[in-house]
């Protein structure tokens, strides 16, 4: 199997398939955790990576009761369009190329309908935890007048803060928003954080944790009313720069010489141990069994920047680049109630391909007018059929084809 590549402009588009199969028999549409790293790479996971100098033991442990997927890959190697992308289905390229700046506009047009939107309509609850880097209306809130300071920057005092703020999470499906709208928050002492349309203010503590226990009330919620949930909670982990380092009790375990390196595997560490939590408290609520745990990451791993050399291994290149390091990610999906025997699978497939899979398993029409296909045969049933023959990738940062 091949990958189309091309430079920022426009490549080949993904050859059509049949329409998604329903969902297995069950009790109770599945509830839905989809776990987004950014700037992971390929190689940063164990069960991707025997040599892998992080213990990731419970990510390991889901990917191994799991469908793994071994050929991967997200429409971009930036992180506004891989988003877009797994939200939409669609190719980001078929709108825009580039990643949305701190002022930035929404990326979506107005029918285009999200996975939280379909998901809402069944009857789930939605929340957007982490990072959105999606766009906000700004524009609604300037003051007549309001001029840029520089190239790009606005002060506070340009806006009209009396209004709620359109076009954001809440605006596409998502009825609890907790995260921040840049490519980047701080680890700790994070002041661009909003809960739902209100600033949060200052959060002191390590945003990891602080992301996992706002996912983690939001579910304890859903289930005491008894609703179906869909959680995307979208990690910092591992962006740049990582200082200050994670806490010490994600460092303990490292001891390699160099500091970089050590606080870069306790980063990737913490993400390990905070799923962990998420799937005890599944399990403790007896919810385990029927929920879809997906894990991959926006693209490859980055280098520079306060950061280290990603482990994309065996692939060569990094995040911005149309090698496969840029963009070709872990994917696998966990459910206990769907998935008939755990296995690895080789099939070229996309992380658009979580849209369709998670709304044909929550009973849902998969859109006609969407580039990924459902992959509910292939964790259901263990299907060797080929997904597509070939998967277009685009970029503005591509500086290596």
């Amino acid at each position: 199997m091949r990958v189309s590549l091309a430079v920022s402009v426009l490549l080949a588009v993904a050859c059509s398939g049949p329409p998604a199969e329903g969902p297995p028999d069950r009790v109770a549409p599945p509830n839905i955790v989809i776990l987004y790293a950014d700037d992971l790479g390929y190689g940063d996971v164990g069960c991707y990576n025997a040599d892998s100098k992080i213990p990731t033991p419970h990510l390991d442990r889901l990917a191994q009761q799991g469908m793994r997927f071994t050929d991967a890959h997200s429409s971009s190697g930036i992180c506004t369009p891989s988003r877009y992308a797994l939200l939409t289905g669609r190719h980001h390229w078929r709108e825009f190329h580039g990643i949305v700046n701190a002022w930035g506009g929404p990326r979506f047009a107005e029918e285009r309908l999200t996975m939280a939107e379909m998901l809402r309509e069944r009857g789930y609850r939605t929340a957007c935890i982490g990072k959105w880097h999606l766009g906000w209306d700004w524009q609604a809130l300037m003051k007549p007048g309001a001029k840029p300071k520089g190239r790009r920057n606005y002060s506070a005092d340009q806006f009209d803060w009396s209004k709620q703020i359109p076009g954001g999470p809440l605006a596409h499906g998502f009825d609890y928003y907790f995260g921040y709208n840049q490519w980047e928050s701080p680890f700790y002492n994070a002041t661009n954080i909003w809960r739902n349309f209100d600033h949060a203010g200052l959060i002191k503590d390590y945003n990891t944790d602080v992301f996992t226990d706002e996912a983690l009330n939001f579910i304890e919620q859903s289930l005491d009313a008894a609703k179906p949930f869909y959680v995307q909670l979208h990690y910092h982990t591992v962006h740049s720069p990582l200082k200050p380092k994670a806490p010490d009790e994600y460092q303990k375990p490292f001891d390699s010489g160099a500091q970089i390196l050590d606080n870069f595997y306790a980063h990737v560490y913490a993400v390990d141990q905070n799923v962990q939590r998420l799937l005890d408290y599944l399990e403790e609520r007896e919810a385990a069994d029927n929920t879809i745990v997906v894990f991959t990451s926006d693209n490859g791993g980055s280098v520079g920047n306060l950061s280290c050399l990603p482990g994309n291994a065996p692939y060569r290149g990094h995040k911005g680049m149309l090698l496969l390091g840029g963009f070709r990610v872990p994917l696998f999906f966990h459910w206990p109630r769907g998935i008939q025997e755990p296995q690895q699978l080789n099939q070229l497939v996309s992380t658009m391909d979580i849209i369709p899979t998670v709304i044909a398993a929550a009973g849902g029409k998969v859109p006609a007018d969407i580039d990924g296909k459902s992959l509910l045969p292939q964790i259901t049933t263990g299907s060797t059929k080929p997904v597509r023959d070939h998967f277009a990738v685009g970029g503005i940062h591509a500086r290596v084809w």
